[in-house]
């Protein structure tokens, strides 16, 4: 019996260990799929005008026209074109063919999809309209923020309160009392 115990032991062990540990020719053969929470991206269609031209307006997060700002049209990672905004936040490139393209400025980007100004359909509207301002904020808290935080406070003050009688208990045991 004993000789089967030895035969049977590492069999059980490398079963266990192949039951937690995914296979790795598993994942190899699998395509990679996006997440299903990952949002979309969004897409404006835009009508280009009959020169050809994509026309655009530049604004701050309160609607304010941006004067002086660059906008470059990049299209699979080359930029095809430079613009600087007029006083009204105007900008236009001249020469696009419909298609899929990304209006850059600064660090923001968004995508638009350029149509010809007879395929364009109703939907499309003859600006593309770039809000310059609106930057993703992570929603932490400063590290100097958190540390004058009430939530702190309040668990030093129950760490003191735990460990204060704690420590007075300890450090008095050995003292007879005074009276009997």
């Amino acid at each position: 019996m004993r000789r089967w115990r030895i035969v049977w032991t590492p069999w059980a062990a490398l079963a266990c260990l192949g039951m937690l540990l995914p296979p790795s020719w598993a994942e190899a053969s699998e395509p990679v799929r996006a997440k299903d929470d990952a949002a979309p991206i969004a897409v404006s269609d835009v009508a280009l005008d009959t020169g050809g031209g994509m026309q655009g307006v530049v604004v701050d997060v309160h609607g304010m026209p941006r004067s002086g700002v660059e906008v470059a049209l990049v299209q699979h990672r080359s930029r095809l074109s430079l613009a600087k905004t007029d006083l009204q936040g105007r900008f236009r490139f001249a020469g696009v063919k419909g298609g899929v393209y990304q209006i850059q400025t600064g660090g923001q980007g968004r995508f638009v999809r350029a149509w010809t100004a007879e395929a364009a359909p109703p939907a499309a509207r003859p600006l593309a309209l770039m809000v310059v301002g609106s930057e993703v904020v992570r929603g932490q808290m400063p590290l100097e923020d958190f540390f004058a935080s009430d939530a702190v406070i309040i668990t030093g003050l129950v760490a003191a309160m735990i460990a204060i009688p704690i420590a007075v208990h300890n450090s008095g045991g050995k003292d007879k009392p005074a009276s009997p």
